[in-house]
């Protein structure tokens, strides 16, 4: 049925809505509700008609080896050694970085996926047949809480300003806030430009509201969710189902109500991504990563890698300015460098710029997959050496059964590490048995007290790493905090081979590469060998 869509697609005299029809039909073929079928094809039919008839040769493998690559289809595009690289030149002098002129650490919040749900009903289906619940009411299911609820239900608004504003009261004296995107809701096939405009304007709103962060600078990230088509996100230039509305209101949102700032730097072409400086000797990078997402099916496009080499190009050349300029610099990316949804090319050429520029990357931070995590990236040198760290702060919504959590970070005044971090959450079932009361925001834990360490440098992440693989209670702990739950539910899920994967993933910084996991699976049978001898 695939093939006959794509074949559809070519004929120029079919009637896109006879092809929207049929891609209705192959949607309800994996049992999707119809609703949600019917806004999937209506949303996505431009765009893909569009794509077929600019590439005639194009086939169902080709998708196949795309957008299914995460879950096991061939994947020819990732490897196609076709693409262009970004030429990466080495120092071409001694390095010289400059302090930041502070005397005090820095204060930087960092909050995860939003996922703000404007159409969120108290009293609203929680276990409904779709990705998203919680919108319609029906006597005879059970019904959302006021406060969110778990499962397949996003944040309502009023629960996000209630949070937003007892951060800014916990911190008052908070330098600097990062939002690593996904501000939209799950129900993408319930989606218009507009209403992507109208959402990011109502979450800069809330951030920017009279108690919360008024005047403190937030720099944000989009998230695959923060487009009207999820995942797609298509060249600057391009006129078909365009995305430069978004681009462009980004922008405006960014500049004149987020930041609201002057120093905000966007190239010429932009797409979703800038840099700013808002300190002396820092230098904030905020790339669109979405543009590698492997389901952003622009990629199929002849030459559509540069809709993320050239990013990738800009990034390159902003690190080479900050390096002559003696600036640190925090990278902010929705999606993880070596997560599977992303093209292996685009992770490939981004783990060789972060280790051409590892002296003056003090920090990355991520959002995207609702963990609390981090992850410890390593060289392509034998044996390899940790050359960056990125942090994930977990998720503000509860989907996916997880407790809301957000993460503060305490940041050295002269190199802009994290020196430590303190992460917070809340029991949102208790909240919502006190429902006529706010969600009580706790403590969770502090990094380098949770794990007894000095500090959080590359060579101190990397001996934690190496405790966690000789002592799994540890590890378990960890993969615990991963989704603010405790011990003993989940050792009931997570035995040896999800521990590996938790092991690995905390080093796996290019899609398709565990060789850096290696070590540490190798240390834990060692560990095992020498306990039985």
């Amino acid at each position: 049925l695939f093939h006959t869509l794509i074949k559809m697609s070519r004929q120029k005299t079919i009637p896109k809505a006879t092809i929207e029809a049929v891609g209705r039909s192959l949607c309800r073929l994996g049992g999707t509700p119809i609703h949600v079928c019917n806004g999937i094809a209506r949303i996505y039919v431009h765009s893909f008609v569009y794509i077929v008839q600019q590439r005639p040769q194009l086939t169902a493998d080709d998708f196949c080896h795309q957008l299914l690559a995460d879950v096991g289809c061939s994947d020819r595009q990732r490897s196609d050694p076709k693409r262009s690289q970004i030429e990466i030149k080495p120092h071409q002098k001694s390095l010289y970085i400059a302090s930041g002129s502070r005397s005090k650490p820095l204060k930087i919040l960092h909050i995860g996926d939003i996922h703000m749900d404007q159409a969120y009903v108290v009293g609203g289906e929680n276990h409904c047949d779709s990705v998203a619940c919680c919108r319609y009411i029906d006597p005879y299911r059970i019904r959302a809480n006021k406060w969110g609820d778990y499962g397949y239900c996003d944040q309502p608004a009023h629960t996000f300003q209630n949070s937003l504003e007892q951060m800014a009261k916990r911190h008052p004296d908070v330098d600097l806030v990062y939002l690593t995107g996904n501000i939209l809701h799950h129900h993408s096939w319930d989606l218009s430009k507009e209403e992507v405009k109208r959402d990011i304007h109502k979450a800069a709103s809330v951030v920017r509201g009279r108690l919360a962060f008024k005047d403190v600078p937030v720099i944000v990230a989009l998230g695959n969710h923060d487009t009207h088509a999820l995942g797609l996100f298509s060249p600057y230039e391009n006129t078909v189902d365009s995305h430069q509305y978004l681009y462009d209101h980004f922008k405006i949102e960014v500049t004149s109500h987020f930041y609201k700032k002057k120093g905000m730097e966007f190239p010429d072409q932009h797409e979703g991504y800038y840099s700013v400086s808002p300190f002396e000797g820092l230098r904030v990078i905020v790339l669109n990563n979405n543009v590698a997402n492997i389901y952003n099916w622009w990629l199929l496009l002849p030459a559509a890698e540069n809709l993320y080499t050239r990013q990738l190009q800009w990034l390159y050349d902003t690190l080479k300015s900050a390096e002559r300029n003696s600036e640190r610099v925090h990278i902010l990316a929705h999606i993880p460098a070596g997560s599977n949804l992303l093209v292996r090319d685009y992770t490939s050429q981004y783990r060789k710029i972060v280790e051409r520029f590892t002296d003056i990357i003090a920090a990355q931070f991520n959002g995207n997959t609702g963990l609390d995590e981090f992850t410890l990236m390593f060289g392509k040198p034998i044996p390899p050496k940790p050359i960056s760290i990125a942090w994930n702060a977990g998720s503000l919504t509860a989907y996916g059964d997880v407790n809301p959590s957000y993460r503060l970070y305490s940041v050295n005044p002269g190199t802009f590490t994290v020196d430590d971090h303190e992460t917070f959450t809340y029991d949102l079932e208790q909240a919502n048995v006190n429902y006529a009361n706010a969600p009580v925001w706790n403590l969770e834990y502090t990094m380098k007290k949770r794990y007894n360490l000095p500090n959080l440098s590359l060579s101190s992440m990397e001996r934690l790493l190496e405790r966690f693989a000789v002592n799994r209670t540890l590890l378990l702990e960890y993969a615990a905090l991963k989704v603010r739950s405790d011990v003993d539910s989940i050792s009931e899920t997570c035995r040896d081979d999800c521990l590996n994967e938790v092991l690995c993933a905390a080093v796996r910084s290019e899609v398709g590469d565990d060789f850096a996991c290696l070590k540490f699976l190798m240390q834990w049978q060692i560990s095992l060998v020498s306990k039985k001898g």
